[in-house]
C-alpha cells in the first residue's frame, strides 16, 4: 500500500486503505490529528473533561514531556508499510499542515489525511470498513466504558481497555500487548485502536515488535456503536459530515 503523490483525493485515500484491509495486507496506520499536533508542538492541552475523558499535556511537567518525546518518535518512524497522517490545511490551517508534513520526516507516499475516516468519508467508512472488520480476527484497544459485544461477536479475539489520559496512566499496556502477541503467536490479525495519542504510541511499538499484523487507528469512528455516544459532530449529522477535506 502507498498513497499517490499527485492528484490525490480525500475519497481516493480511504479507498486505498480499504483495499489494503480487504486484501489482508499487513500495515500500520497511525492517526495524528489536531490534538496530537498540539502536543508535538509543545502546547498545553487539557481534554480530560471532553466526551468520555480524553487526554492532557502540560509542557511544564517533565513526565508529560517524556511521553511527548515518544509520540514524536512514533510520528517520525519510517518503515515499509508504516503510515502516519497530518491535519489538512482546511482543518488545521496551511502553516500547521506544512509543519506536520515537514516534521514527520516521511515521504509523501507514507502520509495521508488525519481525517481520512471521518467528515465526508465517514459514510464510506461505516458502509465498508465496519462490515469488513467481521472478516478478520480482531484485537480491539478501546475505552473501558465501551460496550463492544454487539459490534464484534465471533471474530473478537481480545480487547484491551484504557481509561482517561491513557498515554500516561496505561503505558504499561505496551509490554502487556507485546507479551500477548508472543504468547499467542499473533500474526495476520487486525488490531483496532481507539485510544487517543496512546494509540499512536501503541501502533508504533507493536508494529516494530511484529509487523505481521494490521494496526489501524480508528479514533472515535465507532463511538456511537459501542455505547460512548455521539462524541463528534460527524456522528450526529453536523455539516462536517459533508466536508471533503483538501490536500
Amino acid at each position: 500500500m502507498e498513497f499517490k503523490t499527485e492528484n490525490r483525493t480525500f475519497g481516493g485515500d480511504i479507498k486505498i486503505i480499504f483495499e489494503a484491509l480487504k486484501n489482508k495486507e499487513n500495515f500500520a496506520f497511525s492517526k495524528s490529528a489536531d490534538g496530537e499536533m498540539r502536543i508535538m508542538q509543545g502546547d498545553n492541552i487539557d481534554l480530560l473533561a471532553k466526551a468520555n475523558g480524553e487526554f492532557k499535556y502540560d509542557k511544564n511537567d517533565e513526565t508529560d514531556t517524556k511521553y511527548r518525546d515518544k509520540l514524536i518518535e512514533a510520528f517520525q518512524y519510517q518503515a515499509p508499510n508504516y503510515f502516519v497522517s497530518v491535519g489538512c490545511p482546511c482543518c488545521v490551517g496551511s502553516n500547521n499542515y506544512n509543519w506536520m508534513k515537514e516534521f514527520s520526516k516521511q515521504d509523501e507516499e507514507s502520509i495521508t489525511w488525519a481525517n481520512v475516516f471521518v467528515n465526508g468519508n465517514y459514510r464510506f467508512y461505516v458502509d465498508n470498513f465496519i462490515p469488513e472488520y467481521s472478516n478478520h480476527k480482531v484485537i480491539f484497544v478501546c475505552n473501558h466504558k465501551a460496550k463492544i459485544n454487539n459490534l464484534f461477536k465471533d471474530n473478537l479475539v481480545k480487547d484491551f481497555r484504557v481509561g482517561t489520559n491513557a498515554w500516561k496512566n496505561d503505558y504499561g499496556l505496551i509490554e502487556e500487548m507485546k507479551q500477548y502477541i508472543n504468547n499467542n503467536d499473533i500474526e495476520n490479525y487486525l488490531f483496532l485502536f481507539a485510544a487517543g495519542p496512546f494509540g499512536n504510541i501503541l501502533i508504533y511499538e507493536l508494529f516494530k515488535h511484529n509487523p505481521n499484523n494490521i494496526y489501524l487507528d480508528i479514533g472515535s469512528t465507532l463511538d456511537p456503536m459501542i455505547g460512548l455516544g455521539g462524541t463528534r459532530g460527524y456522528h450526529v449529522g453536523a455539516d462536517t459530515l459533508y466536508k471533503v477535506c483538501i490536500w
